[in-house]
């Protein structure tokens, strides 16, 4: 198979852009500072083989993504809104892989979700699991190991936008107050921007 590797290292923010759209793998843009002071830009697409980027907001040039950013002021940009179809994948990717060796399977919700055929009951599915105030055994013990980014609540604070597809607006207050009331929650919080508790 004879194929031009592609090179994310001389890849510009407009490029990486272009080509993480043009695959249809989603996103998170979120906009801080070096602690130097320069505005950037950080992307962290979800792709198992790709890494986050980091690239200067002024001339969209990548940055070595192993600068030191600052955690103040990290405002999500919102123009990364996902299809009702990408957010399915994130969380059917999600659940397939939230089994971690020693400390959590989804038993139950794993077998459950697989049987279902439709959008809608999937979506249903995990509304019902992420808006249910009671922390789930799953939660508890991915969260207990400092695993929150594998929980289901994780998917709407990284796509925000995921909440736009369910019924519950709170959806993503309801998953932040379950994080808040952790220490590793409250962590994961605070990387991701936001204030634990609000």
């Amino acid at each position: 198979m004879s194929g031009k590797r592609t090179n994310f290292k001389t890849m510009n923010q407009m490029n990486f852009i272009a080509y993480l759209d043009s695959k249809s793998i989603p996103h998170n843009k979120i906009k801080t500072t070096t602690i130097l002071g320069v505005s950037v830009v950080k992307i962290k697409p979800d792709h198992f083989r790709l890494g986050t980027r980091v690239f200067e907001l002024s001339t969209g040039k990548q940055i070595d993504s192993n600068t030191e950013l600052t955690v103040i002021n990290i405002k999500p940009i919102s123009n990364n809104k996902l299809t009702k179809k990408q957010l399915i994948k994130i969380i059917d990717e999600r659940i397939q892989n939230m089994g971690t060796k020693g400390v959590y399977h989804p038993k139950r919700l794993k077998p459950k979700w697989n049987s279902l055929t439709d959008d809608k009951s999937k979506l249903q599915l995990f509304e019902k699991y992420i808006t249910n105030k009671d922390s789930s055994i799953g939660f508890l013990k991915l969260i207990k190991v400092n695993l929150c980014h594998k929980t289901l609540e994780a998917i709407v604070i990284e796509y925000p936008s995921a909440s736009d597809y369910l019924t519950s607006r709170d959806s993503r207050l309801i998953c932040i107050d379950k994080f808040s009331r952790y220490s590793n929650g409250k962590k994961y919080l605070n990387e991701k921007g936001i204030a634990p508790g609000g």
